[in-house]
């Protein structure tokens, strides 16, 4: 593992923006998709880095999910481990369509308690729900500054090339990915090509992958690991697509392919992942470089542990841990039901308008009002039970509100619910 970019990983994730899919040679830890088990969903991860005899926190990721679709990330929390305590230090915001796959995130930077908009992440589908186009944007005094764009080529039903356009600062890069796919679907070989004019392209890198026989993903899998990695790659950014035996990674020396790395992977008896190397080519033979161990709870992935191997020792470096929830469609884990009333509200935080539900037992209409949080009142409705309101973030005189924490009161049938959010501009 590469020390200097390992330090890259830990404490700044967002500037991996560049990253290509379908890689390992930058030393990325490579981490399984998280669950198969539908019953279940993420709601936070922390990772730690060992540190003479301890693990020391680095960051913690808190899920927030639509009420309605609980399996879909509406938008997460971020904080660092300063000062032996947590700070806020970023969140993110998606927008989704009707399959749940996201049209636009959105990260905020937080200092203070003040939200800033740092990125956006836009995202097109074709007629069958996959993945066309991304484009990532800096934003700065509002203004959309394009940082890096992807267009994702089909064949049929396989993915067939990935190309990538970027801006440094100074100039700009092109990469362009192509895949070559067995009659399963799966990405055999990767080969990446880079050039500056977007004419002139020469080789780059190169993977070989193999699968384990267990394996049965299909091209669909892959294209859906695409859209993971470009647009909700900010907690699972090297997830596995299927079960690989083994991933070699070779570099052009302008005259052949020459071995850089590999990953060798094991799966117990379940299919689940328990050990990936990570080795590098010394010829005439391959060393092992790092270790990563899996382990399960319930079905989950509960914990990642990565020991590097320094002069002949393995020893700890990095972990992960997991922890997760059951739910059904009806939960919402913001607001749990008060008396006889059940608030629901996204996204969190949310910037331009938040959805406003309210189930109740009883039939009446219901009586929405939103408060700052001196108690005063904004604005109110009354909605028939069970109907979605969306509140536009202004007041009764149609004044635009600030951003800061609001709260949510619905009254009906004698009873009262209380829910709070956060708004972003």
């Amino acid at each position: 593992m590469k020390k200097s970019l390992f330090l890259l990983v830990l404490f700044a994730v967002p500037l991996l923006l560049a990253a290509r899919p379908f890689q390992n040679t930058s030393g990325k830890r490579p981490f399984p998709l998280l669950t198969n088990n539908r019953a279940y969903r993420l709601t936070e991860y922390t990772d730690y880095y060992y540190d003479e005899g301890s693990w020391v926190p680095i960051e913690k990721y808190h899920f927030y999910y639509n009420p309605i679709h609980g399996s879909w990330v509406d938008s997460l929390r971020i904080y660092g481990w300063v000062d032996n305590s947590w700070w806020d230090s970023r969140s993110y915001q998606f927008t989704r369509n009707s399959a749940g796959k996201s049209t636009e995130r959105r990260m905020y930077s937080i200092y203070n308690d003040q939200h800033t908009l740092q990125e956006k992440v836009i995202s097109t589908y074709d007629a069958q729900n996959r993945l066309t186009h991304t484009y990532y944007y800096d934003v700065d005094a509002k203004t959309l500054i394009p940082e890096a764009r992807y267009h994702v080529f089909y064949s049929g039903n396989n993915v067939s090339a990935l190309y990538e356009w970027g801006y440094t600062g100074t100039e700009d890069y092109f990469d362009k990915n192509t895949y070559q796919t067995d009659a399963q679907g799966r990405v055999t070989v990767s080969t990446w090509q880079v050039c500056s004019d977007s004419l002139s392209w020469v080789n780059d890198e190169k993977a070989d992958v193999a699968y384990d026989p267990d394996d049965t993903s299909t091209a669909a899998d892959f294209e859906y690991y695409l859209y993971k990695y470009l647009n909700e790659w900010i907690w699972e950014y090297n997830f596995f697509w299927g079960m690989m035996s083994e991933e070699i990674y070779s570099t052009y020396d302008g005259a052949a392919w020459v071995y850089d790395n590999r990953n060798t992977f094991t799966w117990d008896a379940g299919n689940q992942l328990t050990d990936v190397y990570w080795s590098t080519w010394s010829a005439p033979s391959w060393v092992a470089q790092s270790w990563y161990s899996y382990y399960y709870s319930s079905g989950n992935i509960s914990e990642m542990i990565e020991q590097d191997n320094y002069t002949g020792n393995w020893e700890d470096s990095y972990k992960a841990d997991y922890s997760w929830e059951t739910f059904t469609d009806a939960d919402d884990p913001l607001n749990p039901p008060l008396a006889n009333l059940k608030v629901k509200l996204w996204p969190q935080p949310f910037s331009g308008s938040v959805n406003v539900t309210v189930d109740s037992a009883k039939s009446e209409p219901v009586e929405i009002g939103i408060y700052d949080l001196k108690g005063r009142k904004l604005i109110g409705y009354t909605v028939p039970q069970g109907e979605n309101l969306i509140w536009n973030g202004k007041d009764a005189n149609g004044q635009d509100c600030s951003s800061g924490v609001y709260l949510v009161k619905a009254v009906a049938g004698g009873a009262s619910a209380t829910g709070r959010i956060v708004r972003l501009k």
